[in-house]
């Protein structure tokens, strides 16, 4: 169940940052790529998050790294946590590390 959370949240913060960095009508052209050429909907994010990230890198080059560290410092602090870089970390690494906190310390999710 505190997958599924995650996942949920995760879908959301991605969609706002996405949206908050691009404009709504650039978001959605982003997820028609993402469905179109990956056969990744929305929802299915958490799901295939490598093929999702590799298709994000594919579309917005350098920008997908803005993107992720936008949806990471979200995801973080909507479970009252700080987003601290970490050298040789990458997206899925933070993810984990989210997931451990909060099974951890039975962190719950900020309304």
């Amino acid at each position: 169940m505190r997958k599924n959370r995650i996942s949920e949240c995760l879908v959301k913060t991605f969609d706002y940052g996405l949206k908050e960095i691009l404009g709504e009508t650039a978001a959605s052209i982003v997820y028609e790529y993402l469905e179109t050429n990956l056969s990744i909907k929305k929802e299915e994010i958490p799901e295939k998050i490598e093929d999702f990230r590799r298709g994000l890198k594919n579309f917005l080059n350098t920008g997908a790294f803005v993107v992720e560290k936008m949806v990471l410092e979200k995801l973080y602090g909507s479970y009252g946590l700080k987003f601290e870089e970490k050298e040789q970390y990458d997206f899925e690494d933070y993810l984990n590390e989210l997931r451990r906190k909060i099974a951890t310390n039975k962190i719950q999710r900020k309304k």
